[in-house]
């Protein structure tokens, strides 16, 4: 009996995996966030997965392919920028500064209980193409069915790309990331350097009229003397 429920369980799951070859996948926005961004970027998807899990095809767990062909590509675009978007960052082409996201899994695997896996690897590069920030990032979700369809996979990787989605923000927020898109502030031009000899002449200017003051103090010219070559003195500036 036990041995006839198996088999029975096993040619239900083949024949639901056969069924279901026509996923869905939607990336589902996280709530909130912000339009007003403080710092740009560019952004660059690859589709760098291994033959073994899909490659560049659309296929997402094994004898599961979904109808978007470029699924791989603009789900991690739509979660990226997302990510980016609740971080204060807004997507741009002609930005500075180019994100790019590396796919190296995206992928549905395992036996009644499966998991659904969300990798890329992201480089922050600059106009010469030189990375100054990395980082990899995985989401996931899973769980245990005997049902392997269309709807299940479908969910599964719904799920790993809103817990992808939510490491990707928080990376995003961090003091690491954030830095690199900061301007560098230009430093402060250094006031001008003053000659030797017009600091010596500034010097003879000064004494002269602390030598004119005193005279006066002493009673020893008029105001209209002093008034005078005081007058005399500053020409020479």
């Amino acid at each position: 009996m036990n041995r006839l429920l198996s088999n029975t369980l096993v040619a239900l799951t083949v024949a639901t995996v056969a069924s279901g070859c026509g996923t869905r996948i939607r990336y589902r926005p996280m709530t909130g966030g912000t339009d007003e961004s403080w710092a740009t970027v560019g952004l660059k998807v690859l589709n760098e997965r291994p033959a073994d899990t899909g490659g560049t095809t659309a296929s997402v767990a094994k004898n599961a392919t979904d109808a978007d062909r470029e699924i791989i590509v603009n789900s991690i675009t739509e979660a990226t920028t997302d990510a980016l978007r609740h971080a204060g960052i807004a997507v741009q082409p002609d930005a500075p500064r180019t994100l790019v996201a590396r796919v190296g899994y995206f992928w549905v695997a395992g036996y009644i209980g499966y998991r659904g896996t969300v990798t890329v690897n992201y480089t922050l590069q600059n106009s010469d193409h030189k990375s100054s920030w990395s980082k990899e990032i995985r989401g996931g979700a899973g769980g245990a069915s005997f049902w392997f369809g269309q709807k299940y996979v479908q969910d599964i990787l719904e799920n790993a790309l809103a817990d992808f989605a939510n490491k990707a923000k928080a990376e995003f927020t961090s003091d690491a990331f954030t830095r690199e898109l900061k301007p560098v502030a230009a430093a402060a031009p250094e006031p001008p350097k003053e000659s030797p000899a017009g600091a010596a002449h500034d010097a003879e200017i000064d004494a002269k009229l602390m030598h004119l003051q005193d005279l006066f103090n002493r009673k020893l010219i008029t105001k209209q003397e002093y008034e005078t070559q005081k007058a005399e003195v500053l020409k020479g500036l």
